[in-house]
């Protein structure tokens, strides 16, 4: 591990022993230690008061910046923080990391936001190669487009996928075979879906992984795989209210650095603000 110079928001007002909230900042592909220094730096711009809350969404949030780690040291010290009941917040450039993260935990639903099912049975092309750990013969099974058909392969868990919008047929098939819970953004029209989030959350413990170009590109385009019709941020907001349960750990994931950089950090810092005042809003409610 190494100490990074920025923090996430900005924020250093807490040690390791008062805080509740990890930042993990993963290093294990190309560019990723810019990417994660862009990320910190443009959260600092973000201001904590949400006037449609109409509340600082800081307020309470004892965070302590880790710094980057590589992959291995990542999942152990995840292990250790959920061990601990601290929550975990990872930030990683790509989305195979999440397979391994999952490993370490149990007795959890997983919350997927994504454009993408990533139930793919062999993928690969010149942009996505980069996101896996392992060599020739097996990156085309693990990789971010694979990693959730093979975790679910070996675990058996409730998934639900939200935004989902780019899959093929065979994805299709296997979402439906292994009853995977999915919305497409056309479905957050409907008031519906989100008293089948709360039905789905409540009074159990929840991972969310969330893949920003689940985000439409004319709001978020530095990632690698854009997907028109995507979720905004009214969307985002009404299925974070619709969460009840209580968030062990968090992963927000697929930057890069081509297309708003500057736009696109900045509303994605304002989302992981909204994500952790919601996690403890639930917290207290569950005491």
């Amino acid at each position: 591990m190494r100490k990074t110079e920025r923090k996430l928001f900005g924020i250093d007002l807490f040690d390791e022993k008062e805080a509740e909230f990890f930042v993990i900042g993963l290093k294990y592909t190309k560019y990723s230690e810019k990417i994660l220094n862009e990320f910190r730096k443009w959260s600092e711009y973000v201001e904590p008061f949400d006037i449609i809350k109409e509340k600082n969404l800081s307020e309470n949030l004892k965070i302590f910046d880790l710094g980057n780690f590589d992959w291995y040291g990542a999942k152990n010290t995840v292990r250790r923080l959920i061990n601990e009941g601290k929550i975990p917040i990872i930030l990683s450039r790509g989305h195979f990391p999440t397979f391994l993260i999952l490993s370490n935990l149990k007795n959890f639903k997983l919350i997927v936001f994504d454009a993408h099912a990533d139930c793919k049975e062999r993928y690969i092309d010149e942009i996505i190669e980069f996101d896996t750990i392992y060599e020739e013969e097996n990156k085309i099974k693990f990789n971010g487009a694979t990693w959730l058909r093979r975790f679910l392969e070996k675990n058996r868990i409730d998934v639900l996928l939200i935004g989902v919008r780019s899959l093929d047929e065979d994805e299709y098939n296997f979402l439906k075979r292994n009853n995977v819970l999915y919305f497409s953004p056309a479905d957050l029209e409907n008031e519906e879906t989100f008293e089948i989030i709360r039905k789905f959350t409540k009074h159990n413990n929840l991972y969310l992984s969330i893949d920003v170009d689940v985000f439409d590109p004319s709001i978020f385009s530095s990632t690698d795989y854009p997907e028109p019709e995507g979720i905004n941020l009214t969307h985002f907001r009404k299925i974070l209210d619709s969460i009840e349960g209580k968030v062990i750990g968090v992963d927000f994931c697929c930057f890069n650095l081509e297309g708003l950089v500057k736009q696109s950090y900045i509303f994605a810092s304002k989302c992981l603000y909204l994500v952790l005042y919601q996690i403890l809003k639930n917290k207290i409610s569950l005491r």
